[in-house]
């Protein structure tokens, strides 16, 4: 079963919100959304290693940007 064009644009929105989420709603640091973002990823390699999937979504996900903090 592979995913089509729909379903990689519908996984992609999800992942997106997800990691929206947990960074907002949750308050995980930049780093952990960073590391739960990598392992999603590398979920995705491995799926296409599998030839379960066609694309790999998590190539277009925006990982959060880590707030810059100011020097006292």
């Amino acid at each position: 079963m592979h995913i089509s064009q729909k379903s990689s644009t519908f996984a992609l929105v999800m992942i997106q919100h997800f990691l929206d989420y947990i960074a907002i709603e949750r308050k995980y640091s930049p780093r952990s959304v960073k590391a739960k973002l990598s392992a999603l990823r590398s979920f995705y390699r491995f799926l296409l290693r599998q030839r379960k999937v066609t694309r790999d979504v998590t190539a277009r996900v925006i990982p959060p940007i880590k707030p810059r903090q100011d020097l006292e």
